[in-house]
């Protein structure tokens, strides 16, 4: 439906967080798991820091699309990450040097936390109130 009224290419097999042509976002401490796919990023401009892709791989959607737990275009920014699944980086933009790349379990707790130690920087954290 966007598609048609923007005069974009269709989605085919988007993630849970899609970024436009032309957009940019800044997506920090933020965890993606068991959803159909990840980010799909056709913006070019976002930066994606201290973020988990873990396990993006529901059976739901469109049928007989690969899944994938990060898809980004040139000029995206991607660091200190934790990507574990099928990354798709045309432009070559996902470094091995500033990201984790095929990352161990993160053993999450029932809050999305991940409680293995290597993790203790990234990811979503629930919001502590304060008293």
């Amino acid at each position: 439906m966007v598609a048609q009224r923007s005069g974009e290419r269709p989605f085919v097999n988007s993630g849970v967080l899609t970024i436009f042509q032309n957009s940019r976002a800044l997506v920090q401490n933020c965890t993606f798991t068991g959803n159909r796919n990840g980010v799909d990023d056709m913006g070019g401009g976002s930066s994606y820091v201290q973020c988990i892709f873990f396990d993006n791989t529901l059976d739901a959607g469109l049928k007989g699309l690969a899944r994938y737990e990060l898809a980004v275009n040139a000029g995206a920014r991607v660091s200190g990450c934790f990507i574990r699944g099928t990354l798709h980086d045309a432009g070559h933009v996902v470094s091995a040097k500033e990201n984790v790349l095929d990352a161990p379990p993160p053993q999450f707790n029932a809050d999305f936390v991940p409680a293995a130690a290597d993790y203790r920087s990234v990811g979503y954290r629930p919001a502590v109130l304060a008293r």
